[in-house]
C-alpha cells in the first residue's frame, strides 16, 4: 500500500517531467524561428509560412505545459498539507526551472529566495536602444524601455532581494518580471517599462529604430509590407520617441 509520502514524490516526479517537456518544447520554438528566418532570406515564404504554423502551435503547447505545471503544483501542495496532518514534515521541494535555490512548496505566490546561479543579462534584441533590422524577429517578443535599469534588477534578484513566482515561472523585482533560460540567461516578462510586442510590431520598431525615427528613411520592403500596419507604425514611432525623451533627459541631467 503507498502512503502520503509516496503520492507526493510521485507529484514531484510528475513537475520535474512537466519542467523537461517544457524545456523541449521551447527549444523546439527556438529552432522553428531559426527556420522560418532562413526560409524567409531564401524567399521560400510558402515553405516559412508552414514553418511558422507549426512553431505558433508549439507556443500553444507550451502555454498548456505551464499551465499543467501551475495546477500540477497546486495539487502537490494539497498533498503537502495532508502529509503535515498526519505529522510527517515534507519530504521533497519543489526547484524552480533555472537552477534556482529550493523553495518548499507548501508556500503559494512569489517567494523572496536567491538563485543559486546568477542570472545573466538578457539578449540585446530586448533593449529598444539596441534594436536594428539584425535582430531577429519572434512571434513574441518582449522590449525594455531605457528608463529601465535592467542590471540593477538582475543585481537585486542575484542577492536574494527578489521573488520567485512559481505559478507566473518568472522572478520578480521592482514590480517587474524576468523568465530565466536554461543557461541562465535572463529574459524580461512583464512590469513598468517592459513592452510586448508581436511579429509586425517589432518589426516596424526595427525599421523606425534603423531610421532614427524618421519614416522617409525606413527601408521601403519594410514600408510596403502589408503585414505592417499604420497602428504598427505608430506604436513604434511613440515607442521611439520615448525612448529619445530618456536618452536626452539623461544627457542633460544625468538622470
Amino acid at each position: 500500500m503507498s502512503s502520503i509520502e509516496d503520492f507526493t514524490a510521485a507529484i514531484q516526479l510528475a513537475l520535474d517531467q512537466i519542467d523537461e517537456a517544457k524545456n523541449a518544447v521551447a527549444a523546439a520554438i527556438t529552432v522553428g524561428e531559426s527556420t522560418v528566418g532562413t526560409l524567409q532570406g531564401a524567399s521560400a515564404y510558402g515553405r516559412a509560412s508552414i514553418t511558422e504554423g507549426a512553431r505558433s502551435g508549439l507556443e500553444n503547447v507550451l502555454g498548456e505545459l505551464v499551465n499543467a505545471h501551475t495546477n500540477t503544483a497546486t495539487h502537490y501542495g494539497s498533498a503537502l498539507s495532508a502529509q503535515e496532518l498526519l505529522g510527517a514534515g515534507p519530504t521533497v521541494a519543489v526547484r524552480p526551472p533555472g537552477s534556482v535555490a529550493e523553495i518548499p512548496a507548501q508556500r503559494s505566490g512569489p517567494v523572496r529566495r536567491q538563485p543559486t546561479a546568477e542570472l545573466r543579462p538578457p539578449n540585446s534584441r530586448h533593449f529598444i536602444g539596441r534594436i536594428s533590422a539584425s535582430r531577429r524577429t519572434k512571434g513574441r517578443n518582449t522590449v525594455v524601455m531605457s528608463s529601465v535599469d535592467v542590471d540593477a534588477d538582475l543585481a537585486a534578484i542575484n542577492r536574494g532581494e527578489g521573488s520567485w513566482d512559481p505559478a507566473g515561472n518568472g522572478w520578480e523585482v521592482n514590480g517587474r518580471r524576468y523568465g530565466v533560460k536554461p543557461d541562465g540567461v535572463s529574459f524580461p516578462m512583464s512590469g513598468p517599462g517592459v513592452v510586448e510586442l508581436d511579429r509586425g510590431e517589432y518589426r516596424a520598431l526595427q525599421g523606425v529604430m534603423d531610421a532614427g525615427g524618421d519614416m522617409t528613411k525606413v527601408d521601403v520592403k519594410l514600408t510596403r509590407d502589408p503585414s505592417i500596419t499604420t497602428a504598427m507604425w505608430d506604436k513604434a514611432l511613440s515607442l521611439h520617441r520615448e525612448h529619445r525623451s530618456t536618452v536626452q533627459r539623461t544627457e542633460i541631467h544625468g538622470i
